[in-house]
């Protein structure tokens, strides 16, 4: 104890009785005080401390919430009630390009003067619920699209206190959206645009869409087939076997093609080919099938109608082939059972004309020499109707034929029988076909024959064999110099019988042109003429070719 102190002490305690108790009571008291003080400052000391344990548990929880509404990447912002903004983080400040904390929404983003319309924070305070609204924004960087999400805020007493608003950029996926609608169109479009009904299915056998075509078909509307089932638009008897095909060709995958009738919404049953297709991932099953429709009904109909026809035509030319064939047999019998009787005439007449030609008066020799020559006529007739005849009945025999070399023999026998005449024959050192060596030699007879009998009155007659060559195949001509014929009667030349001389210019039985005819015909071609009066005549004539 201080000296100073401990001797007002023993003052204190020799002095008067009420002063000692006086200051004895002012020391307890100043004791207390002492105690009491030094209690209060510990109990400050732990409240500060827990306060700020407090404080520093409430930054880390409000840093840890930061940072989680930062990791979100949409923009949160939380509004009072009464509409102004309690708080923005990062993403949201970005959005709304600005920090606007402390100011009425309405104000901040829209430049308002009050509550705007449809605004979801709006709604959240009046009914409590989480609403959505989509936005478009016209910032520096453009036009984009955001969506709003509203959530309310409770105490709690579950009393709503603020409102949290959740805002996202959806401008790309907006566009996604958009491209993906518009190449849908094009799509749809594109399909529209094909005439044949097409239709895609998923994997359950539900159709996913179709075209225009498929539509019109069986008088829908596209609602009304999107999400059916095939049992939902086609009979039973058909929808069982359209069902079977389809689950055949999702066990398969591929490509199938079937045909199928179908029943039309105008209630015609018509036949289609189908024409289907899985498509889907690489591996894995199949995500459905696309089917292409053909209608087959007019083809099928113009097929019965062929068969028809051609049943028809077999029928025809089964009567025009026994016609022929007992024409070709009476031509035959004609001319072989004239020979006996029109030679008994003949050798009747030349006898009589032998023994008792003078004894006749004029007009009896006159008629016997009709008679003879009548006689003689038909026997040419006779000849030549039973060559026409065996050129029709006898078996073509096919082998190679030198034309050239036939025709020069021809000539050579002509010349030599009228030696007087001038006349020059041109032909290719060679001209090889292939047919009947005995038909095209008479064909050739007639051809050259008549070219010679109608050059007799030139003065050097020209006669020219050759070939030309076209595109269907080659072509062989017989020119001459000759009388020639006007084309208008072309459509006669070569009928049997038809002359378009007379007998007494240019003598001759008729038939050989159509001769001519049934050779090229029976060797498969095709005959023809040119000619102008005066100016010579050209006759072509074609071959079927060779086999192989």
């Amino acid at each position: 104890m201080h000296v100073r102190n401990a001797a007002t002490l023993s003052e204190a305690v020799l002095g008067e009785p009420h002063e000692v108790l006086l200051r004895l009571l002012s020391l307890a008291l100043l004791l207390g005080f002492g105690w009491l003080f030094r209690n209060s400052l510990r109990k400050n000391r732990r409240l500060t401390a827990d306060l700020t344990r407090a404080l520093d548990e409430a930054s880390l929880a409000r840093q840890r919430s930061d940072g989680v509404l930062a990791a979100i990447g949409d923009g949160v912002s939380i509004q009072g009630t009464d509409f102004r903004i309690l708080y923005q983080n990062a993403a949201h400040r970005e959005l709304v390009q600005g920090d606007f904390v402390g100011r009425f929404c309405y104000q901040a983003y829209d430049h308002q003067e009050q509550v705007c319309n449809n605004c979801p924070v709006a709604r959240t305070f009046a009914d409590g619920g989480i609403h959505r609204l989509e936005k478009r924004l016209e910032g520096k960087e453009g036009l984009s699209h955001i969506e709003i999400l509203s959530s309310p805020l409770r105490n709690a007493a579950g009393e709503i206190v603020a409102g949290i608003e959740v805002v996202r950029d959806i401008s790309l996926s907006k566009a996604a959206t958009e491209e993906a609608t518009l190449r849908s169109r094009f799509l749809q479009r594109l399909i529209d645009t094909i005439p044949n009904p097409l239709f895609y299915k998923d994997s359950a056998g539900r159709y996913q869409g179709c075209n225009q075509a498929f539509l019109d078909l069986h008088g829908l509307t596209r609602e009304a087939v999107v999400g059916r089932q095939v049992e939902d638009l086609a009979p039973p008897e058909l929808a069982a076997h359209y069902r079977q095909q389809d689950d055949a060709l999702f066990a398969s995958g591929g490509i199938q093609s079937y045909e199928e009738q179908v029943c039309c919404g105008d209630g015609q049953v018509r036949d289609f080919v189908f024409s289907k297709a899985t498509y889907g991932p690489e591996k894995g099953p199949p995500a459905g099938l696309v089917g292409v429709m053909v209608d087959l009904t007019a083809r099928k109909q113009t097929e019965r109608e062929i068969r028809q026809l051609n049943l028809e035509l077999q029928r025809q030319a089964a009567e025009l082939a026994a016609s022929n064939r007992e024409l070709e047999a009476f031509g035959y019998s004609l001319s072989h059972d004239l020979r006996n009787p029109l030679s008994r005439v003949s050798l009747a007449a030349e006898i009589l004309e032998e023994r008792a030609f003078s004894q006749l008066d004029e007009t009896g020799q006159y008629c016997l020499v009709r008679i003879r020559e009548g006689c003689d006529s038909m026997t040419m007739l006779s000849d030549a109707l039973l060559r026409l005849s065996r050129l029709t009945l006898s078996e073509l025999k096919r082998e190679e034929v030198d034309l050239a070399a036939v025709a020069r023999r021809i000539f050579k026998g002509l010349t030599q029988e009228e030696t007087g005449r001038q006349s020059r024959f041109i032909a290719p050192a060679n001209l090889i076909v292939e047919g009947d060596p005995q038909m095209l030699g008479v064909l050739l007879e007639n051809l050259i024959g008549n070219a010679w009998k109608y050059t007799r009155d030139e003065e050097l007659a020209r006669i020219e064999l050759g070939r030309r060559e076209r595109e269907d195949g080659p072509v062989y001509f017989l020119c001459d110099n000759g009388t020639g014929f006007d084309m208008a009667q072309a459509g006669d030349l070569f009928q049997p019988f038809r002359r378009l001389h007379s007998q007494e210019q240019y003598p001759g039985a008729g038939i050989g042109l159509a001769t001519v005819k049934r050779v090229v015909e029976r060797h498969g071609g095709q005959v023809w003429a040119e000619s102008a009066p005066g100016n010579g005549s050209c006759f072509f004539f074609s071959l079927l070719p060779p086999a192989g």
